[in-house]
């Protein structure tokens, strides 16, 4: 069986309330010097609690999924009064019920906030919803219990954006090397809906589509290179996932 999550990074992507008329969003990250000092350290004790995920289909239509990543997640467009003026709209609310959560809560939707305000795709729900697993040892936690543990071991030590992904790379091949595991993986190409996307753009409006759109549609039609999983684990050390930070009450990309 190809080992879907070996190596695999965190996928992060950092909005800082992007489109954060948000009032559930954590504060701002800091996204300036560094500490030299910080680095992995997971908490004793400490174990994985997995996070299923929270999909809601048809809660969004494709083209609030568009304008919603238009006025309020795209680099180029991104517009603070639209987007805030477009996330007050009740007629929008289970759309974005739908994409955004925050960390604390008992299920994940299409992106997560983290409690340093990072946000994140929800692969590892994203995951489950396509092998069907969505308990506690599933693929989709596997993958989880590997992110969560970094973010444990990084987000006390190390509040700075690019310390806190500097960190979570050294605890991926450190403390929480023991949670890279896949066992529970079935072949990659059931979970190519979720990873098989070149830019930023498309991972967003597939995965939202994915959760708060129409779903999987034709399960089983992965493409014909799904067996590479193309595009956003680090196979064999390759680092290929996207993290960026993007612009949002003054914080700079």
């Amino acid at each position: 069986m190809s080992r879907v999550l070996t190596g695999a990074t965190s996928m992060l992507l950092v909005f800082t309330a992007c489109g954060a008329d948000d009032s559930s969003a954590p504060s701002p990250v800091d996204s300036g010097a560094g500490d030299a000092s910080c680095g992995p350290r997971l908490p004793n004790p400490w174990l994985p609690t997995w996070r299923p995920p929270r999909a809601m289909l048809h809660a969004c239509s494709d083209a609030q999924i568009e304008t919603e990543f238009r006025l309020c997640e795209s680099e180029s467009t991104y517009s603070a009064t639209a987007c805030a003026t477009w996330s007050r709209d009740v007629a929008n609310a289970e759309c974005r019920r739908c994409l955004y959560t925050t960390e604390d809560e008992d299920a994940y939707g299409a992106f997560v906030y983290l409690r340093n305000r990072i946000l994140r795709i929800n692969v590892a729900g994203c995951l489950a919803l396509a092998d069907g697993q969505l308990g506690p040892s599933g693929c989709g936690a596997q993958f989880h219990a590997f992110q969560t543990c970094g973010d444990a071991a990084c987000m006390t030590a190390c509040a700075a954006y690019a310390d806190f992904t500097e960190c979570v790379a050294r605890a991926e091949d450190g403390v929480c090397a023991a949670y890279r595991v896949d066992s529970a993986c079935g072949e990659p190409a059931i979970y190519a809906p979720c990873l098989d996307f070149p830019t930023f753009a498309e991972y967003y409006r597939g995965v939202a589509k994915l959760f708060c759109g129409g779903g999987f549609p034709g399960r089983g039609d992965a493409g014909t290179n799904a067996h590479l999983l193309p595009g956003h684990l680090r196979l064999s050390g390759e680092l290929v996932a996207p993290l960026r930070l993007a612009p949002a009450k003054g914080i700079a990309r």
